[in-house]
């Protein structure tokens, strides 16, 4: 089964002010993880990334880290919050 997937107000928000002060290659590299991360919360959210308080969790896959909350009854996966990561040398 299918989950469906929606984004807070708040990440959309943040998604959109990363994306506008990357640089094109940046933007593509966002794009294509952060829609990478939101193909597997549609499918399996349970075990995407790891469990933080309040029933949330937290996915990374570098640059992106998405924190989104499943409701199972709902069939429903929300991203609460984006934020880009840096990568450590």
């Amino acid at each position: 089964m299918k989950y469906s997937l929606t984004w807070s107000k708040k990440a959309e928000d943040a998604l959109g002010a990363a994306w506008l002060s990357a640089s094109s290659e940046q933007r593509q590299i966002i794009t294509i993880t952060t829609r990478a991360i939101e193909r597997e919360l549609e499918v399996r959210p349970k075990d995407v990334g790891e469990s933080r308080p309040d029933g949330r969790r937290m996915a990374i896959s570098l640059p992106v880290a998405l924190i989104y909350q499943v409701f199972e009854d709902d069939m429903l996966v929300r991203v609460e919050a984006f934020r880009l990561v840096p990568r450590h040398r």
